[in-house]
C-alpha cells in the first residue's frame, strides 16, 4: 500500500493513515497525489527544495529488504535533472508522545529497511513514511519533467510516476531572511550509544549543521536551558 502525502501531514506508523484533525483521508487525493492515475504531482521554483512524503504499508506481515528510488527527471526537449545530485531520501522514525507514536525524526535512507522497523521499537508497526527533497538546480530550464518512483521489497515492486513542472521563478542563493533552528543547551546527548556509534557529538552536530544547510537554514546551539542554567561552565 503507497501513496503520496504533503510534508506537513504525518504518517501514522501503525495504520499508514494521515494524522490529521479532519479525518481527511488524503489516499483518494491532495496536494501531491493524484489519486486517479496513482501518481505524485509537484511543482516547484528554480533553486528550491520540493519535498512530499510517501506513506508505505506491509499488508502481510514484515516487508523485508525494502528501497526506494528516484529516476533523474526528463523534459520532453531532453533536458535532466540528475536524481544522484539532486534527491535525498529519508525514513521517518517516531517518538512516544501522549501514549502514542508520533512520526518525529528523519534518518538518511541509505540501506533497505524493514517494516517494521526493528531498531525503532513502535509496537505493531506496518507504516512507514519516507521523506524526499527533490532539489531543483537554478540553472534548470522551466517545463514539465517526468521521473519513477520504485519500491522494491522481498515481497515484490511497485512504480509510481511523478511529474514536476518547473517555473520561471528563481529562488536567490542568499534568503533574505534568517530561518533560524534553535536548540537548549546541546544539539544531541554527548553520551548517549548511538551518538557514540555514529561516529560522537561532534560528528553528529556537523551532520545536523550541514542539513541546516541544504535547507538554507542556521542551526543556532543556545547554550541555556528552559530553566535559564547553563549547559557548560564558562
Amino acid at each position: 500500500d503507497v501513496y503520496a502525502l504533503p510534508p506537513l501531514v504525518r504518517v501514522d506508523p501503525v495504520s499508514g493513515d494521515p494524522m490529521l484533525d479532519t479525518g481527511d483521508d488524503l489516499r483518494k487525493g491532495n496536494s501531491v497525489w493524484d489519486a486517479a492515475n496513482k501518481s505524485v504531482v509537484l511543482f516547484g521554483s528554480r533553486n528550491e527544495i520540493v519535498d512530499f512524503q510517501l506513506s508505505l504499508k506491509s499488508t502481510a506481515g514484515t516487508a523485508k529488504n525494502v528501497t526506494v528510488r528516484l529516476s533523474d527527471f526528463t523534459a520532453a526537449n531532453g533536458a535532466v535533472i540528475p536524481s544522484a545530485r539532486n534527491v535525498k531520501l529519508f525514513s521517518v522514525w517516531s517518538v512516544k508522545s501522549g501514549g502514542k507514536y508520533v512520526p518525529e525524526v528523519c534518518v538518511p535512507l541509505t540501506d533497505p529497511v524493514e517494516i517494521p522497523l526493528a531498531r525503532n521499537k513502535v509496537p505493531d508497526q506496518k507504516a512507514l513514511g519516507i521523506w524526499v527533497d527533490v532539489f531543483v538546480p537554478k540553472q534548470t530550464a522551466p517545463g514539465d519533467y517526468k521521473g519513477t518512483i520504485t519500491v522494491s521489497s522481498a515481497g515484490g515492486n511497485a512504480t509510481i510516476p511523478v511529474a514536476l513542472k518547473v517555473i520561471k521563478i528563481v529562488l536567490p542563493d542568499t534568503p533574505n531572511h534568517v530561518n533560524e533552528l534553535n536548540t537548549y543547551s546541546r544539539v544531541c546527548n554527548e553520551t548517549g550509544f548511538k551518538v557514540n556509534r555514529i561516529g560522537g557529538p561532534v560528528k553528529v552536530e556537523w551532520m545536523i549543521r550541514q542539513l541546516a544547510r541544504w535547507h538554507r537554514s542556521t542551526l543556532n546551539v543556545l547554550q541555556y536551558g528552559h530553566t535559564g542554567s547553563t549547559a557548560h561552565d564558562y
